[in-house]
């Protein structure tokens, strides 16, 4: 006869996140935070806006259970102070590695070696950038693979959206056309709605700053218009959909470079209360 258990159950964590990236000036242009830790977190965003006299809070990551320390934590502030000043350059300090991006090469070996010197029991690598068809192609492949995990009987309509939010959309200058290589994976997520008849997702479009507001505006409503009207055509009820253009609105990237002007033309899904 089996015996219960009285052991508490334990939330599997994932590591604590710190990812920062500067501008052409050096300064932040994003910055998201993943922490357990309320103290932590208080004090990495006080050491954000000390050190690069930021005035806006970095984001918070949601949906997991964060750790709540990374190794070599005392030795966050210098890291910071390291960034500060250093153009278009991107940190990824996730647990006990630290991932570096952009940049001039030479400028990223030599911050490399400096980061080094204060965390050393943290792993500290310069990342060759990605082209963006290898970040579309990537995306693409993350977007699917998660997709395959989530359960036609049992859908949860977060799920879907956090595995939509995997792809890049890569639509072509001022078309509103959806690439065919998204299309299989807009097909999956289609079905699966249609099993979740009462869950209700928003399409947000964006667009990087070039040009003017109005148009960008008018391309990002295009552009998220078309997806809803693709899942539509695949069976999903209209009800459970919403399109809203946000033109240049909320980057999550630098416009002053190219790589940051391509992150920042997406397309965003959340649910809807």
């Amino acid at each position: 006869m089996p015996v219960e258990s009285n052991a508490p159950v334990t939330m599997e964590t994932t590591p604590a996140m710190l990812s920062l990236t500067t501008d052409g000036a050096g300064a932040v242009a994003q910055c998201q935070i993943g922490v357990g830790d309320q103290g932590l977190l208080s004090t990495i965003q006080s050491k954000v806006k000390e050190i690069f006299a930021a005035t806006q809070d970095c984001t918070l990551a949601s949906g997991s259970n964060y750790a709540a320390t990374f190794t070599d934590q005392a030795g966050l502030a210098g890291v910071l102070a390291l960034l500060k000043g250093v153009p278009n350059v991107s940190l990824d300090w996730v647990g006990d590695k630290i991932t570096l991006k952009g940049g001039d090469a030479a400028q990223l070996d030599q911050l490399m070696g400096s980061i080094k010197t204060l965390v050393p029991n943290t792993e500290v690598v310069v990342e060759a950038p990605v082209t963006q068809e290898q970040s579309v192609s990537n995306s693409l492949t993350a977007a699917q693979d998660a997709l395959a995990t989530i359960d036609t009987n049992q859908v949860d309509i977060h799920a879907v959206s956090s595995a939509l939010n995997l792809q890049i959309i890569n639509f072509a200058t001022a078309s509103h056309q959806i690439p065919d290589a998204n299309n299989a994976i807009l097909d999956k997520a289609a079905a699966l709605m249609k099993n979740v008849k009462d869950a209700k997702l928003t399409v947000s479009g964006y667009t990087d700053s070039t040009g003017n507001a109005d148009s960008n505006k008018a391309l990002s409503q295009r552009r998220a218009q078309a997806v809803v009207d693709y899942l539509v055509s695949q069976g999903v009820d209209a009800a459970q959909l919403t399109a809203v253009g946000h033109g240049a609105d909320n980057p999550v990237a630098d416009n002053a470079t190219e790589e940051g002007r391509f992150k920042n033309r997406r397309i965003e899904f959340s649910v809807n209360p």
